[in-house]
């Protein structure tokens, strides 16, 4: 059923117990798998996004053995830690957040294309995903241990994107290519090979926010 949701993304780890060695996801590691979330067109809540602690109180002993203590803190390196410092997952997540709640309506009410074939480097697998008034969203997945570069090849359209170069995917990585939006009632985005960080609108103006690479290449 759709659409589907992540209603306890854990990107902290597991609590924290007195004594035990704690191994915490890193902010790659996260924005990796929020991406794959993404990519199956599911919407996702964050456990936790900020740290905290209660002072000693409300705490217990875990299942796991019966010396396994659980600390009263909840910090965890999660992205905003209990002082209100931004840590490592806040940035790249917060880009990605602000993606996902652009494109919000193509992103949950999507479904897979498997029609729509694109080509793309020997190496990547691609994902494509329709959703309302023929919008796609098209995840292509770098799962190599090096950057590799691509263009998507469209048979059905005989395009080629980018018309100009081609782009870096990095190493262990998920990019996204927007298709045929609807940005407003006169107006489609044809395609975007570029990092989309969101869609600011006001009464009277709607602002694409793209970022990259200083080296990097965007059409």
């Amino acid at each position: 059923k759709f659409p589907l949701l992540v209603t306890e993304f854990w990107i902290n780890g597991m609590a924290t117990a007195w004594g035990k060695r704690y191994d915490a996801p890193s902010a790659r590691e996260i924005e990796r798998e929020t991406k794959e979330i993404i990519a199956c067109g599911a919407g996702y809540n964050y456990y936790m996004w900020a740290g905290g602690m209660n002072f000693g109180y409300m705490t217990g002993r875990s299942v796991m053995d019966d010396h396994c203590f659980i600390s009263a803190i909840f910090n965890d390196n999660s992205p905003v830690s209990e002082s209100g410092a931004l840590q490592a997952k806040y940035y790249p997540l917060k880009r990605l957040n602000w993606f996902a709640n652009s494109f919000s309506s193509l992103i949950a009410g999507s479904k897979e294309d498997k029609r729509f074939k694109i080509k793309v480097t020997t190496g990547l697998k691609s994902v494509v995903r329709k959703g309302e008034n023929s919008a796609r969203l098209v995840a292509i997945f770098n799962e190599s241990h090096g950057p590799c570069e691509t263009k998507i090849e469209i048979p059905s359209r005989r395009e080629s994107l980018p018309q100009n170069g081609m782009f870096s995917i990095e190493p262990n990585d998920i990019s996204f290519v927007i298709l045929d939006y609807p940005l407003f009632e006169d107006m489609v985005l044809n395609y975007a090979i570029t990092n989309i960080l969101r869609i600011q609108r006001t009464k009277k103006e709607t602002t694409l926010v793209v970022y990259g690479k200083a080296d990097g290449y965007g059409e």
